[in-house]
């Protein structure tokens, strides 16, 4: 039987991706003679106050429609950790398969989610881990809707989408329970008119090798990244001449080491190509210098409002943590009296005039930054418990998904979908501050038609960079007060 090779993509809440790349050449396409490819993609939707929900994946198993066993998408050796809650309206990738040329109409998941890092602010810092506890047990057999089709010599790619708004269980007080009864919806991804099967916006890793082609090829070359923490696939990325570059000049001056945030897609060969690569830093483990990436849970400003350190619930890490002693999901202490860059990833959704800043005086609880610094950690020799404090270099806002309710419209413009609005925040951390969300004609709507569809019993997902401003001041001609998150929106998802 004719095999073929399936991207599979997991969508934690709203939407996750995954890839799996092979072959020295710039390309993720699986070659092997009359297969297909698969890829896999995984995301997220955003609930509250829950700031971590790290899914441990061992195996995910395509069924033929019909059949009692299926095709496995994810190599034996593989144990993906993967923190859904920070895949809020995004992608990732999570493998790339080479498998039979069927109808599947199934698929069989074999995960853990062991403890969620929620809020709790009779806590210092105002974090703790819950324990948790999957209600259904594995492997959990969810319907491909509509099946996926196979077919020879062809990619195809999946998404697998976690609910998590409608998984983790509250208690009558609003409270998270600790319990999951997991939701999936999983669905064959297809290409648009010019060839992509999914957009990525923020697909972090570490890079481990770059390539630069001759001139007069498809692709000016490619890095190899290693993405969630070492604990997912190594995928090369292609670069072409259409490729922007931040914080490194251009591919030949990226460096083995760095730390990036990239946006790009995958094609229907199987190429992961870059339209844009930011570039935090070059880390070295034997330095501790590391990337900390997480949730601003608590500042410390000076006399002047600028911000000289802040405490960071931390979500992610690069590159790989093994054997360093520092976990995922717990606080770290955060010295940014010397920080030597601030700078914000996704350029183009800062698309206000001018442009808004990211300075020592707009970190704000609520945000989701990236930290490369060097770290110490010390034991207490009473308690034993363990600190970790970073000294940081550079730090980066980042993409993050704002859920809340609808609360009024500001402004409207004619097209319905430039305008600015009031959202009352489900994240206690950003109810801190008044929150207005920006949104422009290159703003993607999703189950909503436009800004004159919303009304105050929505629950919306603003997906964008979230600007605190301590002044007073005014973005495109609207007023905004002292004190005030501005998200600038690149998408607006309604939930309920």
């Amino acid at each position: 039987m004719h095999r073929r090779t399936l991207v599979v993509g997991l969508a934690l809440g709203l939407g996750v991706g995954m890839f799996t790349g092979c072959g020295d050449s710039g390309s993720t396409t699986i070659t092997t003679p009359g297969n297909g490819s698969v890829y896999l993609f995984l995301g997220d939707a955003p609930f509250g106050d829950v700031l971590s929900a790290r899914m441990n994946i061992t195996s995910i198993n395509l069924m033929p429609v019909g059949a009692d066993a299926g095709g496995a998408a994810l190599p034996s050796d593989l144990y993906i950790r993967v923190n859904v809650a920070g895949l809020r309206d995004s992608l990732t990738i999570l493998n790339a398969a080479s498998l039979e040329a069927v109808t599947c109409d199934r698929a069989e998941l074999n995960f853990t989610i062991p403890t969620l890092g929620v809020l709790d602010f009779t806590q210092n810092p105002p974090t703790k881990t819950i324990t948790a506890t999957v209600s259904m047990a594995s492997p959990y057999r969810v319907s491909i809707q509509p099946p996926l089709v196979l077919t020879k010599d062809k990619v195809a790619a999946l998404r697998i989408d976690f609910d998590m708004f409608r998984s983790i269980q509250v208690d009558a007080q609003g409270q998270v329970t600790g319990t999951i009864k997991p939701v999936f919806n999983i669905t064959p991804l297809i290409p648009s008119a010019d060839g992509h099967f999914t957009e990525l916006d923020n697909l972090t890793g570490f890079v481990r090798s770059v390539t630069v082609n001759a001139p007069g090829q498809t692709y000016t070359g490619n890095f190899l990244i290693q993405l969630l923490s070492g604990t997912g696939m190594a995928l090369y990325v292609n670069t072409n001449n259409n490729t922007q570059f931040y914080g490194a000049p251009s591919l030949n001056g990226l460096l083995t080491g760095s730390v990036v945030e990239m946006e790009g897609f995958v094609d229907t060969d199987g190429n992961l190509v870059a339209t844009a690569v930011e570039v935090e830093g070059r880390a070295d483990v034997t330095q501790n210098l590391i990337a900390f990436m997480g949730v601003v849970t608590t500042v410390t400003p000076d006399t002047n409002g600028r911000v000289t350190g802040f405490t960071l619930f931390v979500t992610d890490l690069e590159p790989d943590p093994s054997g360093l002693g520092i976990l995922w999901d717990t606080s770290v202490t955060v010295d940014a009296s010397a920080v030597s860059t601030y700078q914000y990833t996704s350029r183009g959704t800062n698309f206000v005039s001018p442009p808004l800043a990211f300075d020592p005086t707009t970190i704000f609880p609520g945000q989701e930054l990236s930290v490369l610094g060097t770290y110490v950690m010390t034991t207490d020799p009473t308690t034993a418990a363990e600190t970790t404090a970073v000294t940081a270099q550079n730090l980066y806002l980042r993409l993050q998904a704002v859920q809340g309710n609808y609360v009024s419209i500001v402004r409207a413009g004619a097209d319905d979908k430039t305008g600015v609005f009031v959202l009352h925040p489900g994240s206690t951390l950003l109810r801190q501050a008044r929150v207005l969300v920006f949104t422009d004609s290159s703003t993607k709507f999703i189950d909503l038609a436009g800004l004159s569809a919303m009304a105050p019993d929505q629950i919306l997902l603003a997906r964008g960079l979230a600007f605190y401003e301590r002044q007073a001041t005014s973005i495109n001609g609207v007023p905004v007060p002292a004190g005030t998150i501005v998200v600038l929106a690149k998408q607006l998802h309604r939930l309920q």
